[in-house]
């Protein structure tokens, strides 16, 4: 037993033993529909040193709360939001250790918002349609380049382009039954103690309706491209 701040502590211990996974706990709010993390889960989130896995969602609700005979969980089938940035694809990685390990299929998600897109409107004038037909089929090749990269390679994977914000369409996608895991990674300043985790992250991490693992993208130093 050790005295201190409990994210702190915990994080401090996961990096002396060299800890491959954190497992943290969510926290009920009124009832089931209200599952939130707490303060302390969501610091660890923010300053792990390894990935952490927050189990939450409806397999998770049934065999904790209903009193019914404990299953096993395997990542099968795992959902990988992407906003092609190098934090999204150090993400990737970590999913494709995983699916190769469970022999698993991927799902790579991508969200285009459409008003990030239509603000581009007054300047062109017309009818937006062809902006986000242009930004789905831009994230459709994106997509399509990362399913090439040599950590992918034997890995079954599919693709899924949505229109809209993407905390709400990530979320909906993670309720869908064929998914048991939702893979995404935080972004790394500078070593653990000035880890950040981004906002569409955070919010994921909150609502999403199943299991989801946050790898820290300073896990990979090459940020997946190797």
């Amino acid at each position: 037993m050790v005295s201190g701040r409990p994210y702190v502590e915990i994080c401090k211990l996961a990096e002396e033993i060299k800890a491959d996974l954190v497992v943290m706990p969510t926290r009920g709010h009124g009832g089931l529909k209200h599952i939130a993390l707490g303060s302390t889960a969501e610091r660890v989130v923010r300053h792990s040193p390894c990935p952490v896995l927050i189990p939450r969602g409806t397999k998770f609700k049934e065999i904790t709360w209903s009193g019914k005979e404990r299953e096993s969980f395997s990542p099968f089938r795992l959902l990988v939001p992407v906003d092609f940035s190098d934090c999204s694809i150090a993400g990737l990685q970590y999913a494709a250790l995983l699916a190769k390990r469970f022999n698993g299929k991927i799902r790579l998600f991508n969200a285009v918002y459409p008003y990030r897109e239509a603000f581009q409107i007054d300047r062109i004038g017309g009818d937006p349609r062809p902006l986000l037909e242009s930004a789905c089929e831009s994230a459709k090749d994106q997509m399509e380049q990362l399913r090439q990269l040599d950590f992918m390679k034997g890995i079954a994977c599919e693709t899924d382009v949505q229109v809209g914000p993407a905390i709400e369409e990530i979320c909906a996608a993670s309720a869908q039954p064929g998914i048991d895991l939702l893979v995404t990674s935080t972004h790394g300043r500078t070593g653990w103690k000035r880890a950040m985790i981004g906002s569409v992250a955070e919010q994921v991490i909150r609502y999403a309706e199943s299991p989801v693992l946050v790898i820290p993208s300073q896990i990979h130093p090459n940020n997946g491209k190797g």
